[in-house]
């Protein structure tokens, strides 16, 4: 009986603590929404403390970073969500953005298309895929995919990719 006890105690205890872990990480996502972007920080990091091992509160903290230009910080925080879900379609398009930051372009190519495989129907890969293969001079390649993105935040980037490579 006492075993039993114990057994159960220990369940609940888990539950509780890894559970603080998606409840710090729904709040993030809340707050994050919100445009409150340093509550929703630390909700993330709080979650990232519970659960470890749950990639969506790294990818959030990767963006924020990304977001504040901190691509260091950004590409740690991606690099373990990408190690935790290599199939996380939002974690490679989230590496690909801090590549394409950087201007790491043949990276940030090959994340997108990564990202593309988990979710082609995507518009955020599938736009900044074009803007990005606009800016390596693939640019049939890249009016494709801006073709099946439509307009986006993408946009000026691919456009204004296009119009200085129609210009050489």
């Amino acid at each position: 009986m006492l075993l039993v006890s114990a057994a159960l105690f220990s369940a609940t205890v888990a539950v509780w603590y890894f559970g603080r872990g998606l409840y710090y990480y729904q709040r993030g996502r809340s707050a994050y929404e919100r445009g409150e972007v340093l509550t929703a920080e630390r909700y993330f990091a709080r979650s990232v403390a519970f659960a470890p091992d749950d990639p969506r509160p790294r990818v959030f903290l990767g963006r924020l970073a990304r977001e504040w230009g901190d691509y260091e910080r950004a590409g740690r925080e991606l690099a373990r969500a990408i190690e935790l879900d290599p199939e996380n379609a939002v974690a490679l398009r989230e590496m690909a953005a801090v590549a394409l930051g950087r201007g790491q372009l043949d990276v940030a190519r090959r994340f997108y298309v990564r990202a593309l495989e988990r979710d082609p129907r995507d518009r955020n890969s599938l736009g900044f895929l074009s803007c990005t293969l606009a800016r390596l001079g693939h640019l049939e390649e890249a009016r494709r995919f801006l073709e099946r993105a439509g307009p986006g935040d993408w946009s000026t980037c691919t456009e204004s990719a296009l119009l200085a490579a129609s210009r050489r």
